[in-house]
């Protein structure tokens, strides 16, 4: 071989590997590029769908983490031009691996900071472990309790602020258990309303909630109590005039409604997705919760030989898996409920009606809202069908706001229901 040849060669040989080297280059450049898009991209994915409603805590908290991790990747494709390939590599798998690392402390509920480590850092330092702990648990109301019947309910003669993202409510519990409604001087008799976070009123303030209008403007020589609870069904309304009617005449109520919406239906049996909600707090929203101490679980009954049979509280171990199936016993315990208290108002003498609220719910809402149309008439009990009202809710949340608070007090006043109490 001759020495220019030679030469060629050794050129050749020595230029083939920055060429190499360029090609990883631009392949980790590509790599950060794709992940500073997807990290920027899930960041604004996010907050589109979930807008005008809050971020779920498990996603929002990761939201600051995908902004840092878009600027740092934006800082590695800086630094890649000035770096070798090897440096460039080494440094894109140490960021791969500390955001792995902050994922799955964050998803498993682990601390960075071992406690032994934390226990060592005084002063300011500590602050924002501490601050991450609270941020992860619930804001306390301070308004709901265990109970041995019900799985939940309220502490008598509570009082609890609920700050949300978009409406702000005080809750204040009367020493029955129920949310206050004017009382008048000598109240004729009582009327008791039954219900859930529609009839309790979420969101709004003490005097903005339906009970409380009929109370002041239009019932206002009754008592009425409001024994609307957040996430309760109809089982719960069962069990509430069962007890209101377990004692001697001249403490009965001389009226009893049940407001109902659609969606009680779900919360009638054993569905894993409402257990699910009780054992997160959710109904329970803002209340810190002592797995031992404060167990939340839901009245479990069965039809059996044609009887409604009590099992006691059922847990999230008692759940059953979603499913088109438990429409059946759902709809058959609804129905069974339903006839139970009118038979139990009508052996007392005590006039009851059911009233169907309006819920902007969902196409399983919206099919059990027709089959409650056709179930009422059938079962003959007194009814009075307001689902069709528009209904305005709270920014950000699906319950009524005041407006239809007081629309609902006028159709109720203006129904059947108002001509039963103008009559005694």
């Amino acid at each position: 071989m001759t020495a220019a040849n030679r030469e060629n060669a050794s050129t050749r040989h020595v230029t083939a590997v920055p060429c190499h080297n360029t090609k990883v280059l631009c392949f980790l450049r590509c790599l950060c590029y794709a992940l500073a898009v997807i990290a920027l991209g899930f960041t604004v994915a996010v907050r589109a769908m979930c807008w005008p409603y809050q971020v779920p805590d498990a996603i929002a908290d990761t939201l600051p983490f995908c902004v840092l991790l878009t600027f740092l990747l934006l800082l590695t494709l800086g630094l890649m031009s000035k770096l070798s390939a090897q440096a460039s590599l080494f440094l894109l798998t140490l960021l791969a691996t500390a955001a792995g690392g902050v994922l799955v402390c964050h998803f498993a509920s682990l601390g960075p900071v071992p406690d032994w480590l934390a226990t060592l850092r005084r002063g300011p330092m500590h602050e924002p472990r501490t601050i991450v702990a609270a941020r992860s648990a619930p804001r306390m109301i301070g308004i709901y309790q265990f109970d041995p019947r019900y799985g939940y309910g309220h502490i008598p003669s509570s009082c609890g602020r609920h700050d949300a993202e978009h409406f702000h409510a005080t809750y204040t519990i009367d020493d029955q258990g129920c949310r206050v409604t004017p009382s008048p001087d000598s109240p004729r008799e009582t009327v008791l309303i039954t219900g859930c976070s529609f009839t309790f009123g979420l969101g709004v303030e003490d005097s903005e909630c339906f009970p409380a209008i009929l109370a002041r403007e239009y019932w206002t020589n009754h008592k009425i109590r409001n024994c609307g609870v957040c996430g309760y069904g109809t089982v719960h309304a069962y069990l509430a005039v069962c007890d209101a009617l377990a004692g001697v005449d001249r403490d009965l109520p001389m009226l009893v409604i049940y407001a109902m919406i659609p969606h009680h239906v779900k919360r009638n049996y054993l569905r894993r997705s409402y257990l699910g909600h009780l054992a997160e707090g959710y109904f329970l929203r803002s209340q810190f919760a002592d797995c031992g101490r404060d167990r939340r679980g839901h009245p479990h009954f069965e039809i059996e030989d044609g009887q409604l049979i009590s099992h006691g509280l059922a847990f999230l171990d008692d759940a059953v898996s979603d499913s088109p199936c438990l429409r059946y016993p759902e709809f058959a315990l609804t129905e069974a409920f339903l006839s139970e208290m009118h038979r139990l108002c009508v052996d007392r003498h005590v006039p009851f009606f059911v009233v169907l609220l309006p819920e902007n719910g969902d196409r399983d809402d919206q099919a059990a809202e027709v089959k409650l149309k056709t179930m009422l008439p059938r079962l003959q009990l007194p009814h009075v069908d307001i689902s069709e009202m528009p209904l305005a809710t709270l920014r950000g949340d699906a319950h009524p706001n005041p407006a239809s608070h007081r629309r609902i007090a006028e159709a109720i006043a203006g129904s059947p229901i108002g001509q039963v109490l103008a009559s005694n």
